[in-house]
This record gives C-alpha cells, sequence and structure tokens, in this order.
C-alpha cells in the first residue's frame, strides 16, 4: 500500500520529522477543515443544525464503535481516556473491601483513578512488572481472593510491551473479576476487537493513533453490564425521551450513551470520526501493516547500532512504540538538542527515547533519528558499551572516592532527584534504604535497581510529615539502621500559597517533613556513624531558605531551619570522619517544580517562570561528588550571587522581584 506524502494529510508537519504518535499527534488537515465547518455552524442559532449535529455524533459513534469491535449502543463519548477511567471507578458498586490490581508501572491515570477509591474500602495493589515476564503470568501466581477488577493497558505507554488482553480477561471472568482495558496506545495502530477480548470496559483517546483531536475519548462498556452500574453524570441527554423536559421520572436511555449527561462537544467527535474515516479508507489491515513495518525497521536498524529497544518489554511486542535507553546524561542530552535542531520530535525522559511512528510516517523521516544515533555511535565508538544501554543497564565499578559507602538511606527517594541520586550510588555498587510514602513507585524503583546493579535495596514506606509515625519506624528498625553510612535528606513538601490563606496544620506538616524528619533520622544514626569514624550526610536546601519569594514562607522557613541546622552540624562534626555537605541544587526539571509553577502562575507574570532548568541526573551527580569529594557546601554560582544580592542590596532584589509579583 503507498500512502499519500504526509503533506497532504499533515502540511504543519513539512520539515519535521515527526516520531512521537504514541504522545499527541497532529491533526489531519481533512479533519481541522472538517471541526471549522462545524464551529461556523455554531455562529447559527442551535435549531437551524441541531439534527445535523446529532447526526454527526451518532455517526461517529457508529464509526467508533466498527473500529473497536463493539455496537454502536456500547460506546459512551468522554472527552479523555482518563475520564473515561474515572467513570468506570465510580459506575461500579464497591464493597468494603474490594481490591483493585494493576500493573505499577502504569500510566497515572489508570493508577490515580483506583487509588482514589480509598475512602470508598477499596483497595488498589499495584503489581511491580518483572522483567521478560507478562502480566498474565504474574496474575497467575498473585491471591485474587479479593480482587473485584483488574485494570491494565493493552500496550505500555513506557516500552511498548504488549499484554494478552484474551488471556487475562479468561483468567479473571473465571474468578468472577471484571476487567477494564486502557487501550489508547492499542486503537489506531493494531487490531482490537472488544468483543473477542471479552474485556467488560475499554477506555480510549483519539489523539494518538487515530489523529484526532485532543478532547475526544470514548468508553466502552459491556451490554450486559449496564443494569448493574451507577451512572455517575446525568443530565437531560441521560434519558430514555431526551427532548421532553416535562418527564417526571428518570428513565435511562438505552446503552452506554445514559454516560453522557449533555450536548457534547460536536466539533471535536466530528474531527476525530473524520480521522477514523480517513485511516478506514486507506484499510485498517494496510494501516497495521504499516506501523508494524516501520516498526521492525527502526528495531533492526537501531540493533545493528548496539541498541536492543525493547526496554523492560517482551520481544514480540506488536505495538508502533519502540524505546531505547543511555546510561550517560550528558550525551542522551547532547542527542536530545540534536533532535530539537534537526526538528525530530519524540519523547525523551529518565535518559530514554521513544520512538512512535505510524503508517504515514516516512522513510526519511526514521533515516533521521537513525543517522542521528550513528553518528553518536561512531563519535563515542571507543567506549561504546558503557554508553549504549541494552535491555538492563551495565553495573560500574565503584570509584575511589566512595568504596567506603556501603549502605545509604535516601528519603523521597520515588522520584526527581531522590531518584536519581539512588541511581547513581546504586551504580557504584553502594546498598539502599529507600524511604518514602510512594510504595507502588518505590517498589518499582527497588526492583529496577536490583536487576541492574546487583545490589540490595529495601524500602521503608512512611509518612515523612509525622513524626510519631518516623519515631515508631526508628524504634522498631533500629537495629537495621546500624550500618548505614550515608544519609541523603532530599525528602522535602512544599506548597505555594498566600500566608494569609495558609493553614496552620499545614505548615506544621511542612516544618515536620522538610526539617523536624532529617533529624530524627540523623539523631538516630548519627552514633554508630561516629563510633565507626566514617559516614556522609546530604542535606538538600533551596534557595528561598536565604533568600525567601513571595508564595513560599512556609517552605522557605523550614529550609532554612534545615540550612542552619546543616551548617552547625558540618562544623560540629569536624574531625570525627562525618562530612556534612550542604547542597542547594540548581533548577530542576520535577514534577513538585511544575506543579508549584502552576500554582504561581496566577501571582507572577508568566515570563517570571521562563527558567533553563537543569537535569535531575546532572544535579545528582553533582551532589554525589560534593560529598564524596567532601565540600561542606555546593551552592550554584548565580545562587551565591542572589543569594549576596538579598544580603548586601536587598531592595534592589526587592525591585526585580516586584516587577514580577502581581500581589494577592
Amino acid at each position: 500500500m503507498i500512502f499519500p506524502h504526509k503533506k497532504c494529510l499533515f502540511p504543519a508537519l513539512n520539515g519535521i520529522s515527526f516520531l512521537n504518535y504514541a504522545a499527541t499527534s497532529p491533526l489531519l488537515k481533512q479533519s481541522a477543515d472538517k471541526m471549522n465547518a462545524v464551529v461556523n455552524q455554531g455562529c447559527e442559532p442551535l435549531s437551524m443544525h441541531f439534527n445535523t449535529w446529532l447526526s454527526l455524533i451518532e455517526s461517529a459513534r457508529k464509526n467508533v464503535a466498527e473500529t473497536i469491535g463493539a455496537n454502536s449502543d456500547e460506546i459512551a463519548f468522554t472527552t479523555s481516556t482518563s475520564t473515561a477511567l474515572s467513570l468506570i471507578a465510580n459506575a461500579i458498586k464497591w464493597q468494603n473491601g474490594d481490591i483493585i490490581v494493576f500493573p505499577a508501572d502504569e500510566f497515572p491515570s489508570n493508577r490515580f483513578v483506583w487509588e482514589n477509591l480509598k475512602s470508598k474500602g477499596v483497595e488498589s495493589h499495584p503489581i511491580i512488572p518483572e522483567p521478560g515476564v507478562e502480566f498474565y503470568e504474574q496474575l497467575l501466581t498473585a491471591d485474587l481472593s479479593r480482587v473485584r477488577l483488574v485494570s491494565f493497558s493493552s500496550i505500555s505507554y513506557l516500552d511498548g510491551r504488549e499484554n494478552d488482553v484474551k488471556k487475562i480477561v479468561a483468567l479473571c471472568h473465571k474468578k468472577n473479576i471484571l476487567v477494564a482495558v486502557d487501550a489508547i496506545q492499542s486503537v489506531g495502530a493494531m487490531p482490537v476487537n472488544v468483543h473477542a477480548w471479552g474485556c467488560d470496559f475499554l477506555a480510549c483517546g483519539g489523539q494518538k493513533w487515530l489523529l484526532g483531536p485532543v478532547g475526544t475519548g470514548f468508553l466502552y462498556i459491556k451490554s450486559a453490564l449496564l443494569n448493574h452500574l451507577y451512572v455517575t453524570l446525568v443530565g437531560w441527554a441521560s434519558h430514555k425521551n431526551a427532548g421532553n423536559h416535562e418527564d417526571p421520572f428518570l428513565e435511562f436511555v438505552d446503552g452506554a450513551r445514559r454516560f453522557e449527561p449533555g450536548l457534547l462537544d460536536v466539533a471535536a467527535i466530528a474531527g476525530l470520526s473524520q480521522s477514523i474515516e480517513i485511516l478506514k479508507s486507506f484499510g485498517w489491515e494496510n494501516i497495521f501493516d504499516a506501523i508494524s513495518n516501520n516498526k521492525q525497521n527502526l528495531v533492526r536498524n537501531l540493533a545493528n547500532l548496539g541498541f536492543d529497544p525493547i526496554t523492560n518489554g517482551l520481544p514480540h511486542a506488536k505495538s508502533g512504540i519502540v524505546t531505547i535507553s543511555f546510561s550517560d546524561d550528558n550525551k542522551f542530552k547532547k542527542i536530545v538538542e540534536e533532535c530539537a535542531k534537526q526538528k525530530i520530535i519524540l519523547t525523551q525522559r529518565n535518559r530514554q527515547l521513544r520512538i512512535s511512528a505510524h503508517a504515514f510516517t516516512q522513510k526519511n523521516e526514521l533515516d533521521s533519528i537513525v543517522d542521528l544515533l550513528y553518528r553518536y555511535r561512531k563519535n563515542n565508538n571507543p567506549s561504546i558499551k558503557k554508553d549504549l544501554m541494552t535491555c538492563y543497564p551495565i553495573k560500574n565499578k565503584k570509584s575511589n572516592d566512595d568504596l567506603k559507602w556501603q549502605r545509604a538511606l535516601i528519603t523521597g527517594a520515588s522520584s526527581g532527584l531522590g531518584e536519581a541520586i539512588a541511581g547513581i550510588l546504586a551504580q557504584r555498587g553502594c546498598n539502599l534504604l529507600l524511604v518514602g510514602r510512594n510504595n507502588s513507585k518505590l517498589a518499582v524503583l527497588a526492583n529496577r535497581l536490583q536487576q541492574s546493579y546487583q545490589i540490595i535495596v529495601e524500602v521503608a514506606i512512611i509518612d515523612l510529615a509525622n513524626t510519631l509515625e518516623i519515631e515508631k519506624w526508628i524504634a522498631e528498625k533500629q537495629h537495621n539502621l546500624s550500618n548505614i553510612d550515608v544519609i541523603i535528606n532530599n525528602a522535602a513538601m512544599a506548597e505555594a500559597g498566600v500566608f494569609v490563606e495558609s493553614d496552620v496544620k499545614q505548615t506544621r506538616g511542612l516544618f515536620e517533613a522538610n526539617y523536624f524528619m532529617p533529624i530524627l533520622i540523623t539523631r538516630e544514626l548519627l552514633p554508630f556513624m561516629i563510633a565507626r569514624k566514617n559516614g556522609a550526610i546530604l542535606n538538600i536546601v533551596t534557595t528561598g531558605a536565604r533568600c525567601a519569594l513571595p508564595l513560599f514562607s512556609s517552605y522557605a522557613a523550614a529550609k532554612g531551619a534545615l540550612w542552619a541546622w546543616s551548617e552547625s552540624l558540618g562544623r560540629e562534626l569536624h574531625g570525627t570522619g562525618i562530612n556534612v555537605t550542604t547542597f542547594l541544587p540548581p533548577p530542576m526539571e520535577t514534577a513538585m517544580q511544575h506543579r508549584l509553577g502552576r500554582k504561581a502562575l496566577a501571582y507572577y507574570k508568566i515570563e517570571s517562570l521562563k527558567k533553563k532548568n537543569t537535569s535531575p541526573i546532572l544535579v545528582a551527580e553533582r551532589a554525589i561528588t560534593a560529598l564524596a569529594n567532601k565540600q561542606p557546601y555546593y551552592i550554584p554560582f548565580l545562587k551565591k550571587l542572589e543569594i549576596a544580592l538579598n544580603v548586601i542590596f536587598p531592595k534592589v532584589l526587592d525591585r526585580k522581584i516586584s516587577h514580577r509579583w502581581r500581589g494577592i
């Protein structure tokens, strides 16, 4: 099958190698034109085109149903996959003690939605993926006695590994367990037939492999379940006689339409329907074959360069996703920069490149990334085995500076800087004790580090803002803490908010997590270090501790206390063999920064948030180097200037801040 040149379908992609269909696809021109036509109809009174719009919606419903092998009355439109999953979560009539099982490395929407049911007495049990082991095989050996629902992605967004939906459904249904499938990485990329699969629910969005607009999603519900579900969103359109506004009683419309409470986003749904019709016109088998061929060619070419493109996956995966990993952050950063220069668009995260090509992806687009990686390989040929990771990273030898480090305790290790520090210490052969609240993320990290570096990794699940919980843990595990020789006080709790609106309880929690928690842990472990005359303590602080900005008063105060304590402790321990490093990281790309940044947008001019951020892995390397070199402080040069300016010329900094601060 010869597909049309992408200029016809995606005119905006001229000069761009787009290899990111597993993220959000550009909209097909014909679909955009269809949406514009519907929007223009909106300039007229609704009565002039109401029936036309209803026809568009039902035509789209039929197209969606046919695409996944369902009946039209089994489809409800939503705004996204996440919305569809939330509808499932709230539609099931749960009983106290019910359990939901899902892979621990699922996309957040397919984890958070189940964890949010805790208040209803529902337990979420994430299963940590094992390299090379199918989710189905893990379910075979799991205790499913109280499990009410199993939820998983048919194709993993991380690495494209494929789950055998039919086998999982058969296993679950034997035990009367419901099955929900997140199919956003499957629909449009490979054959999907919900009736053949037998699943109870399927959630999907239209903005990836279906080439539809953002804001389009749909939910499949098996017909036999409809009358056993609670309809969470109800409106005039949920009624059997929608439009008869005088009907005194609620009677649900037949089928899944009852989950659509009002008039839908007709333009977006029309755009999705148009995209499906265009894809269908080329023949679905031709689309699927082209995606598969593009993947196999890419896998083969990358393998020739020394890459193993299946990350934590199974070799038979049929999806359009290819993921490769790197062990060197600096070289990875250069590749990402080169991709940006050459206008190669793909997903990059955690030293991994995720490449996803569609049927319409052209050979020169795939060649662009292969050629770039070939130059990378050629330039680094002397150390190719160290720079390229295959399925799992190669364990590095210990460096001379940290041979004495045998076991490290890291707080806040589930993401960001803490996770990066854990990875670097693991590379150097240091056993780890990871402390934090996120059980599933810490478990996944622990499993990965143990598999990759053959070290011992333990996990302690503790609410670091709860002093009593920390004290209890210390008392119970004292014997297991005596051989810790590195303490990484990294965990941080931060909130952005105006002080007059602050909650005293929340402020106290900030001090517990950011100040008292490091003190409690260090106080318990320090005597053992002093007795051995060997140990290292890394305390992570922030610029706000010495130069506080509006909106962050409580966080700055707590970190200010930590900084003062760290500074004093380092001087107090001089000559004991224990070194203390107070580390101030540069701005980093982390989830917490994004969360706080979104809140700050309401109070700061937007340009004040445009900062060049440093990768957490690079920052972690600096932190461990500073600790190994026994540096009492690490403060980036520009941060030193900022702090000095605040002390010597505070009014200058006040004026600078006032230009960006909107006020309260």
